[in-house]
């Protein structure tokens, strides 16, 4: 792994400035961090299974959502040029209806044809397995940064072929909780339920992720019609999703109700017991701890003197 950290500051984020290792390097690790894992990965894999249920509403919207995030801005020109020329290598599929109406909304305007968009859906007509389309899909990103730049300024191709490397072992084993909960949730969907089991949904991610997954499953229970039911231990889950809401004990259903009537008191023993386990962030805790402190200091002096 590189141990070149980019600098935001410094560095413009863009492919051209880039004339050496050192440059390569920071450019790399700042497109992974803030344009692949977040943004083009998921697109490619959601994509990937609105092709495969046929849902092009859905793809439109993914196209219309990339177009809109500013992150993408300086990498438009090239994701739309390739996402055009694959289009274009994918004539002899058109008779496939998915990519014949979205070529001709991309040739109409009204869609972009976003490289993850068509990527996705190539990998779906394809039936090429989530994972090794996702590793197709780093390397043809990894590839043309390394190369180009390779090219150009004349880089050794000896170190270009072992950061090519690299930067491929990376993905996609290394996506982030966030990004595996949304595959997680990608594939469920595949099957076209009406009804979906989660367990733990949030478990392990940090809180700004878990909250952006449970928007995600709030938009996709409105937009599809699902019912989902909740197994957590985190009750800020529940709060947050759940419409009704049932405490169990070793395998026992201990108190149920409405999830308003479940966090209000009077409760039974084992739904307090669970309550008073959450953890609540103290903004003050450094002052008051200090505060103490002095106390206890001069407490001891006093005894002392």
């Amino acid at each position: 792994m590189s141990d070149i950290s980019p600098n935001k500051n410094a560095v413009p984020f863009d492919i051209e400035s880039v004339s050496d290792m050192r440059g390569l390097c920071s450019f790399l690790d700042r497109y992974e961090q803030d344009i692949l894992r977040p943004i083009e990965l998921p697109a490619v894999h959601s994509a990937y299974w609105f092709a495969n249920r046929g849902q092009f509403k859905e793809l439109m919207q993914l196209d219309s959502e990339l177009s809109e995030n500013g992150a993408l801005t300086p990498f438009a020109e090239v994701s739309l040029a390739v996402g055009r020329e694959h289009l274009q290598m994918l004539k002899p599929m058109y008779d496939q209806r998915m990519m014949q109406r979205f070529r001709k909304c991309v040739v109409a305007g009204e869609a972009r044809g976003w490289n993850p968009v068509v990527f996705g859906m190539f990998l779906s007509i394809h039936s090429v397995p989530v994972r090794e389309g996702l590793l197709q899909f780093g390397r043809q990103i990894w590839s043309g940064f390394i190369n180009g730049v390779q090219e150009e300024h004349g880089l050794k191709e000896t170190e270009c072929s072992a950061l090519l490397t690299e930067y491929i072992n990376r993905l996609p084993s290394e996506l982030s909780g966030g990004q595996k909960q949304r595959i997680g949730i990608a594939r469920a969907l595949a099957a076209e339920p009406k009804f979906i089991i989660c367990d733990e949904v949030t478990s392990a991610l940090d809180q700004l992720v878990a909250e952006g997954i449970l928007k995600l499953l709030t938009r996709l229970q409105e937009e599809m019609k699902l019912s989902y039911m909740l197994i957590t231990h985190d009750l800020s889950t529940v709060r947050a999703i759940a419409d009704g809401v049932v405490v169990m004990k070793d395998g026992l259903i201990v108190e149920a109700g409405p999830k308003d009537e479940m966090f209000t008191p009077p409760h039974h023993a084992y739904t307090d017991l669970l309550l008073s386990s959450v953890p609540e962030m103290d903004p003050d805790w450094l002052t008051d701890l200090l505060k103490n402190r002095s106390e206890e200091v001069t407490i001891q002096e006093n005894l002392s003197s």
